[in-house]
This record gives C-alpha cells, sequence and structure tokens, in this order.
C-alpha cells in the first residue's frame, strides 16, 4: 500500500511539472502575438517631430511588403461623395510609387487626431490608407493602426494625384448622368426658370466641380445674391446644387451633401442666361440684401455683434423668407428685442425686432415670432 502512495505522489508531482510547463509555453505564445499584432503601434520611439510628437523612421522596405501585390484600388473621399472610385492598373501603379518614394516616420498620434481628405482602399490587401498633409494613416482589417508622417511637399504632391484621378472619374461616373428636367431658381426673388429640353446638354456641359472642400472652410459663406438654386432630375436621383458664389457650390443628392470648388464658367452661364437685378426702394425691407455691414444690438446681450462678411445677409434673409405682412399699426408700448443696424449704400438703416413685429422705415410688420428666428439666425456661431 506504501509503494501504490508512494507511485501515486510521484505521478500527481509529474502531472503538476506538465500542467506548470504547459501554461508557461502558452503564455509565452500569447505575449508574443500580441507584442506581434501590437507592434504596427508600438514600436520604439525616438526622434523628436512637429507639435512634440515622436517617431522612428520607417524603412522603405516596410511600405513595400505592406503593398506588397496591392491591386484592386478605390479612392473614397471624406469631404465629397460616398461613392468610391475604381483606379485602373495604370492609376493604381503610379499612387503606388508615388506612395513608396516618400520618406516617412511614425509618429504617435492617435485615432482621435486623425485628419484627412482622401482613403485608399486596398481590397487586395485588406488595408485603408488615409491621405492628408503631412500625416498618412494606416489601418487593416485586423483593427492595426499606424500614423506616418511625410515631407509636406511630396504628401501634397501625392494627394493632388489622387485628387485629379477621383476627380476625373467622378465626372466619367453616373454623376448627373442622363438628365430629365433641369429647374434655375433665384432664391432671393423668388423666380423660378425650366431649362427646355433642346437645352439640357449645353447646360450640363457648363458644369464641371474641380475639387472637394473641407465643409468647415465653407459653411459660414452665404450665397451671393440672388441666390441661385439648380434642381436636376436624372433617371436615376434628383441633385440640388447651390451655387454660393462663382467659386463655390454645394450638391446634395441621396448620397452625398458636399461643399465643391468649380469651374466659374457656370457661374458665367447663369447669370447671363437667367439676370436678376436687386432694383427696390429705400423704404422697401428687400433693400436689406444691399447690405455690407451689420450692427446687432440684443436685449438680452447674448448676440451683440458688429459683421460684415456673414450675418448681414443672413439676417436679411431670415426676415425676407419669413414673408412679414405689412400693418398700419402695432402697440407701440411692445419691448423690442433686437435692434438691427445695416449698412446700405454708406447710410444706416435700422430695423426694429419685436417678439411678432418688425418696424423699418416707419413701416409696421407682423411676422409671427420673427424675434426666435433671428435669435437663431445670430445664434449658429
Amino acid at each position: 500500500m506504501r509503494n501504490q502512495r508512494k507511485q501515486f505522489s510521484i505521478l500527481w508531482i509529474f502531472v503538476v511539472f506538465l500542467m506548470v510547463l504547459s501554461g508557461g509555453i502558452t503564455y509565452k505564445l500569447i505575449l508574443n502575438k500580441q507584442v506581434s499584432n501590437k507592434e504596427i503601434t508600438n514600436l520604439p520611439l525616438e526622434t523628436n517631430v512637429a507639435g512634440g510628437k515622436t517617431s522612428k523612421n520607417v524603412k522603405e522596405m516596410e511600405i513595400n511588403e505592406m503593398l506588397e501585390g496591392a491591386k484592386d484600388i478605390f479612392v473614397e473621399s471624406y469631404y465629397g461623395s460616398d461613392d468610391m472610385i475604381e483606379l485602373g492598373m495604370e492609376e493604381g501603379k503610379e499612387i503606388l510609387e508615388m506612395l513608396k518614394s516618400l520618406k516617412l516616420e511614425r509618429t504617435n498620434l492617435t485615432q482621435e487626431d486623425e485628419q484627412y481628405d482622401y482613403i485608399l482602399h486596398i481590397k487586395s490587401n485588406n488595408m485603408k490608407i488615409k491621405i492628408g498633409s503631412p500625416f498618412i494613416f494606416i489601418e487593416d482589417m485586423n483593427g492595426n493602426w499606424l500614423a506616418l508622417q511625410g515631407q509636406e511637399k511630396y504628401v501634397e504632391e501625392l494627394k493632388t494625384s489622387i485628387e485629379e484621378i477621383y476627380m476625373e472619374k467622378y465626372h466619367q461616373s453616373d454623376l448627373f448622368a442622363n438628365p430629365e428636367a433641369i429647374t434655375v431658381t433665384a432664391e432671393d426673388e423668388g423666380y423660378r426658370w425650366d431649362v427646355e429640353q433642346k437645352d439640357l446638354e449645353e447646360f450640363m456641359d457648363r458644369i464641371f466641380l474641380k475639387t472637394p472642400m473641407n465643409e468647415g472652410e465653407a459653411t459660414f459663406v452665404l450665397a451671393e445674391y440672388p441666390d441661385y438654386t439648380i434642381q436636376i432630375k436624372t433617371s436615376q436621383q434628383i441633385y440640388n446644387v447651390h451655387l454660393i458664389n462663382r467659386e463655390i457650390l454645394t450638391v446634395d443628392s441621396q448620397n452625398q451633401f458636399a461643399y465643391y470648388q468649380y469651374d466659374s464658367k457656370l457661374w458665367d452661364f447663369i447669370v447671363k442666361k437667367y439676370p436678376v437685378q436687386l432694383k427696390v426702394k429705400e423704404s422697401d425691407l428687400k433693400s436689406l440684401l444691399k447690405a455690407k455691414k451689420i450692427t446687432v444690438d440684443d436685449k438680452k446681450n447674448d448676440y451683440d455683434l458688429e459683421d460684415g462678411s456673414y450675418y448681414h445677409k443672413a439676417i436679411a434673409r431670415t426676415i425676407l423668407r419669413a414673408r412679414p405682412k405689412e400693418i398700419t399699426d402695432m402697440d407701440q408700448q411692445l419691448p423690442w428685442a433686437f435692434i438691427l443696424t445695416f449698412e446700405i449704400g454708406g447710410k444706416n438703416k435700422v430695423v426694429y425686432i419685436y417678439n411678432d413685429y418688425i418696424v423699418f422705415e416707419g413701416k409696421y410688420y407682423y411676422s409671427q415670432r420673427i424675434d426666435e428666428a433671428i435669435r437663431s439666425t445670430v445664434g449658429v456661431h
């Protein structure tokens, strides 16, 4: 019996030893795998770069390995349409060669720091490369993520090449394809023109988008008078195009709302084909559209301001599009909400805003809760 217990003890010690050994091996394998999965972002950091970031040089071989066998490349614009554009073989090769030629450094930027204009979707390698300037971000399907920095000049050249290819192919896609009807509207005047069928092709030949824009750069650029909009109905969908000025427009459709720089030949064509002139009396509310500057005096002192770039147009349009109705009189004891001083032709024209009333040049107008409309307009910033 004693021998049996001894044999059992030896066997038990041996089993425990095997368990410990197995656990150690498993831990080592898991640790190695974790290090392998994270090494794309956790490499040693050495050299200082702009903004206090740290980096390590990326060897040319590493980029080449990442892009080994890359094909089936699609481009997506961050600021433009949601549609992806497929690159041809030669176009893809050109972009990849430019990418490989960049001298890049790792940075310790986080994914929250990402800012970019275009995304290269490399289907064959299950990889996305986001192109900003001077930063490039690489991400794979396993969640590995890498932030790189290159010389701004050369990264900008890469981005420009991508942009040119993208926009050329975007125009060759279904954008505005097969137009069935086009309507032009001058929003400030309420004028509307339906383009004749025989003129559709000539009209479409004038539309050329140059590049998508960062919305933040254009959000507070207001449309020039008379605020032209174009509705293009195609066999697939409806596009609403808003001409902000002779350089910027917006495209609103089922798959995008985006700002673009565009060829001014469209603006010149519209202005010539559908001319509108602002001819109003100084006592007319519509004369506010001629203002170059505005001073806002808010009774609540929340939105006192002086501006000559945005609010003079925005507030004038808010008043006019509220469709105020002229009346003969109002209660003179009511407290005012805003005093708006518009600079028009070198003169100051004052508009008094009450809860539901407007007083301008000795005339009274009723407009329900016009004070809230004005407050909403001046509160957009």
